[in-house]
């Protein structure tokens, strides 16, 4: 899945995903290319526990959203948000009432790794990734979204289609897609 810029005329970089669910575990892979002049957009001093990386967004990041649905209109269902930055930090919480109710699971099965690559002109960062889905997460079918928030400055957001009014917020159920068919 090709990854699309959202409110970045110029896009300096190419994004693409995959989804992948065996059972309850979502295999998760991506890869970002872009320009070699800037270096990646990380926090140092982050770690490898995923909850402990408050604010790990404000770094370079690939994340994904994954809502298992009852139904197709189940935009209220919990919903696992990961996160990965170049350095392999992950984050992730599970969202009651986005923006209002989140926690992070004390006990989750989820492994990733980045691995950070240059040509002449161009940085790729190829991420592979799995998690087990918490017991929160009850459903029939995988919706959700796939982003890449990137650079310090003129910040570039990418998801695999075109978002609605806030291209900074992501957490909006209501424009998950399936995941899965």
């Amino acid at each position: 899945m090709k990854l699309v810029a959202i409110n970045t005329p110029q896009s300096k970089f190419s994004v693409t995903a995959q989804i992948r669910l065996v059972g309850r575990i979502v295999y998760w892979n991506m890869q970002c290319t872009g320009p070699k002049e800037q270096p990646w957009h990380t926090q140092t001093h982050l770690g490898e526990d995923y909850r402990k990386n408050w604010q790990l967004w404000e770094s370079d990041v690939l994340e994904t959203f994954l809502q298992l649905r009852t139904h197709d209109e189940d935009i209220a269902a919990p919903y696992l948000e990961l996160q990965v930055s170049p350095l392999n930090q992950p984050l992730a919480l599970v969202i009651r009432k986005p923006r209002e109710s989140f926690y992070t699971p004390l006990k989750l099965s989820f492994h990733s790794h980045s691995q950070l690559s240059e040509t002449a002109t161009q940085k790729q960062w190829s991420l592979e990734a799995q998690v087990s889905l918490p017991e929160e997460l009850q459903g029939a079918s995988l919706w959700g979204g796939v982003f890449a928030c990137l650079q310090a400055q003129e910040r570039e957001y990418h998801a695999l289609a075109p978002w609605a009014p806030a291209p900074a917020n992501f957490h909006l159920p209501q424009y998950f897609q399936r995941l899965i068919p």
